[in-house]
C-alpha cells in the first residue's frame, strides 16, 4: 500500500495542530479546557499565570462574586459548565494569600452528537488593572471635588450648552 498521501495528511494535521496550540498559548485571556470528570486538558499561558503564579494554586484561594459573597465549590465556573450552564461576564474576585485578582469569566459546555457533555471551556480575562485604575480615578475625583468644595474662593462649574450649574463650592453658595 502506498501511504504517501496518508503521511502527508498526517503531517499537515500535525502542523495545523501546532499552529492552533501556538495561537491558544499566546492569547492574553486565560483559557481552560476540561472533561466531565474535571480533568483539565489545557491551561494556556495566561491561565497558568492567573491560577498558578508565585506557587499559589487556585485551590489555596477564596473566590467571591460581584457582591462580595464567597462562592462555594459547586458554583465555580468549571462546575457550572459541567452542569450545562453557558455564561458570559461573570465577575469574580480571587483572593490568594499574596495577591488578589479581579476576573471576568465566561464558560461554555461542548456536547457530542448524543447530547452528552464532552468538554468544558472557560475563559478568564484579568480585569485587576482596570478596576484598580477605576478606583484610583474615583479617589482622585472625590479628592478634587472635596478640594474645590472647601476652597476659600468661589467656584462654580457651569455647562456650556444649557448654562446650568453643575457644581458649586460652599464659598460660591454663600455668596449667592
Amino acid at each position: 500500500h502506498d501511504i504517501t498521501e496518508t503521511n502527508l495528511q498526517s503531517k499537515k494535521i500535525q502542523e495545523q495542530k501546532e499552529e492552533v496550540n501556538g495561537i491558544i498559548e499566546n492569547i492574553t485571556e486565560g483559557i481552560t479546557i476540561f472533561d466531565s470528570k474535571r480533568k483539565y486538558k489545557l491551561f494556556n499561558k495566561a491561565a497558568r499565570e492567573m491560577f498558578f503564579d508565585s506557587n499559589q494554586y487556585f485551590d489555596e484561594s477564596e473566590v467571591y462574586d460581584s457582591n462580595g459573597e464567597k462562592i462555594n465549590l459547586e458554583n465555580y465556573p468549571s462546575r457550572r459548565v459541567i452542569a450545562g450552564e453557558k455564561f458570559k461576564n461573570m465577575d469574580l474576585t480571587v483572593k490568594y494569600p499574596d495577591r488578589t485578582l479581579r476576573l471576568d469569566a465566561s464558560g461554555i459546555p461542548i456536547y457530542n452528537e448524543k447530547g452528552e457533555f464532552v468538554l468544558g471551556i472557560t475563559c478568564f480575562k484579568d480585569m485587576t488593572d482596570y478596576y484598580n485604575q477605576e478606583r484610583m480615578l474615583t479617589n482622585r475625583n472625590e479628592f478634587l471635588n472635596r478640594f474645590i468644595y472647601n476652597l476659600e474662593i468661589p467656584v462654580i462649574g457651569i455647562s456650556c450648552n444649557e448654562l446650568e450649574i453643575l457644581k458649586i463650592n460652599q464659598k460660591a453658595f454663600d455668596l449667592l
